[in-house]
């Protein structure tokens, strides 16, 4: 039996391989090279198939902490990545547990999450390439169990898929003040908002007929443009007429958000233009309003012509326990199935108007609903999370870069950061601080003081289940504090988004007037990666002093902008509002030393 390769597991195999789908299996040519043939004919030769070697992953909790799992290990990203043999220091988790696609907010894990966290690309020339890594797009279930399931949401899960892939395979990108971009007088800069915008302001306009006029670069090459607004709430929108000199024609209605929504992301994607559209101009117009409606305008990109890797995943049917934990999900068993299949349906579509670089992950046949792989009837256990991975698998064995010329390692490892790994060992049931040099002074607390310090974690099984403060002395008055843990998913070096709040809820924890440790409960089972500690004074107090840590703390700053040393342990706000902590750190914060001493223990 003769032996082929397996681009994806790696390793040669004897016999042919089951083929992806809608594909002959592996054939070998006269010239030596192992071959598909699509059910087309076309010949595709297996050297298309590398495995990308910087992943990042979006979407709600199958992705996070340990869903259905017993821990991170045996969710279906870490068994992909097991299977791939990619590095956890190469696969960048932005999930969050519960997030919806179509809802606003950084912080909740949606379309807003990946406008922020998209290395942003500016002021590139041609060749226009890809850059980032590959993608995993897992959003879906949380959309239907608590938003909704009628047309208009189908709409804008669609409209918002699109832009989230093109953008994801955006070679640059041009917002707000790029000098390709001429707007009318009647244009009005919006500030920007890490909660629905791309990158820069956006600007509005609520008179028909102002126009904006694109010019496209004097190096474009015919790459797919993606021109960006905010979604709007059904009407509260309008319509633009798109024209100019590069022959661009149609019109875009930007009223597409069902009431429950404030602001969500749609495109107009053009393709078929050609090098000889370099040059021209791409105008918009606004051509008819709502009574109360205005258009927004995000910026504009080019996508690479060859681009990087895009898995779609479609929805799993659940179980009729699994339904049940969507209170608001009205309707028979039968009837959610349907409305399941509705929306991978509509998945499907947007997945099928992209190149072969864009597949769809059918995590839905994969489960096809069978309890022995559904922990609770809604999060997969560690045999349905084998089946996810394996759905992954055969997504990434159906990846094909387009022929653009530049060959197939430019779509599957385009330039990305590719960081070495650093162990931070920990044991069970021991308490771990940041990795500070000495006991610090003693702080007196101020109230709004927000302090955050780093935290890495570089195994991936660890969990933590108490978080803790320390009070140096007791003082006449408690202090009341927030506590919570900050994503930074590309090691940034700057906290991100809120990921948990180990206070309950918006609540506080009160110190007590006499010195000693006090706790609080948590649950935090993290991926390999750089976390924040953050704490807030909401009040504080009388009379107490709290323990704190003596830098340097890696992680952070060790020279200032004179160019002299400094020795920081963390992040500090002064005068921060104290009723909540923030969804997304603010900036401006300054390396301070002497932060508060804050712990998590080991499971």
């Amino acid at each position: 039996m003769a032996l082929f390769y397996n681009p994806v597991k790696l390793q040669q195999v004897d016999a042919v391989e089951a083929p992806p789908q809608g594909q002959t299996a592996i054939y070998a040519k006269p010239d030596g090279g192992l071959y598909y043939k699509t059910s087309a004919g076309e010949e595709i030769p297996t050297s298309g198939r590398q495995t990308p070697s910087i992943w990042h992953i979006f979407g709600h909790s199958y992705w996070s902490g340990t869903s259905g799992a017993t821990t991170q290990a045996g969710r279906p990203d870490a068994l992909l990545r097991a299977a791939l043999g990619v590095d956890a220091a190469c696969w960048i988790n932005h999930a969050v547990p519960g997030a919806q696609l179509i809802r606003e907010g950084r912080q909740q894990g949606g379309f807003a999450k990946l406008l922020q966290e998209r290395a942003y690309i500016a002021f590139r020339s041609a060749p226009y390439a890809s850059d980032g890594g590959a993608a995993i797009f897992g959003w879906g279930i949380n959309d239907l169990g608590y938003l909704g399931r009628d047309a208009n949401h189908q709409a804008c899960y669609a409209h918002t898929l699109r832009t989230l892939i093109s953008l994801w395979r955006a070679s640059v990108v041009m917002v707000d003040t790029h000098p390709s971009i001429s707007y009318g007088s009647e244009w009005v800069q919006v500030p920007f908002s890490e909660n629905w915008s791309l990158y820069g302001a956006t600007r509005d306009s609520t008179t028909v007929g102002s126009q904006i006029t694109l010019t496209l670069p004097a190096d474009y090459d015919g790459e797919p443009i993606s021109i960006c607004f905010t979604g709007a709430v059904i009407g509260y929108g309008g319509t633009v007429t798109f024209g100019g000199t590069a022959g661009v024609t149609g019109t875009l209605y930007t009223g597409v958000g069902p009431q429950i929504f404030n602001h969500v992301v749609l495109i107009k994607r053009i393709t078929g233009l050609t090098s000889a559209a370099a040059g021209q101009t791409i105008t918009i117009t606004v051509s008819s309003l709502d009574a109360s409606g205005a258009v927004s305008f995000q910026g504009w990109w080019l996508e690479s012509k060859a681009p990087q890797p895009v898995l779609v995943c479609n929805i799993a049917k659940l179980t009729a326990a699994g339904y049940n934990i969507y209170p608001s999900w009205s309707g028979t068993e039968a009837q959610k199935d349907a409305e399941v299949d509705a929306f991978n349906q509509v998945i499907a579509s947007v997945v099928a108007e992209f190149d072969a670089m864009v597949q769809l992950v059918d995590i839905d046949a994969a489960i096809a609903k069978n309890p022995k792989y559904l922990w609770d009837g809604l999060h997969p256990n560690e045999l349905g999370n084998a089946r996810i991975a394996d759905a992954c698998l055969d997504a990434i064995r159906c990846l094909s870069p387009p022929q653009s010329g530049h060959g197939v390692t430019a779509s599957f490892n385009p330039p990305a950061n590719r960081p070495g790994p650093v162990r931070r060992p920990r044991r069970n049931a021991t308490w771990y601080a940041p990795e500070f040099r000495a006991k610090g002074t003693d702080y007196t607390p101020v109230t709004g003081d927000l302090w955050a310090v780093p935290f890495m974690v570089t195994e991936g099984r660890e969990r933590f289940v108490t978080a803790g403060v320390r009070v140096a002395q007791g003082g006449t008055q408690s202090g009341q504090i927030r506590l919570g843990i900050y994503a930074d998913p590309a090691c940034s070096g700057y906290p991100q988004t809120l990921m948990q709040q180990l206070t309950l809820g918006d609540s506080y924890l009160t110190l007590p007037t006499s010195p000693g440790l006090v706790t609080v409960d948590t649950n935090f089972a993290p991926d390999p990666g750089l976390y924040w500690l953050v704490l807030l004074v909401s009040f504080a107090g009388s009379g107490q002093l709290w323990e704190t840590m003596a830098g340097p703390i890696p992680y952070l700053p060790n020279i200032d902008a004179s160019g002299s040393i400094i020795t920081p342990s963390g992040y500090k706000l002064a005068g921060q509002p104290t009723a909540k902590l923030p969804d997304v750190f603010p900036a401006g914060a300054i390396p301070a030393d002497n932060a508060p001493l804050i712990m998590l223990k080991t499971f």
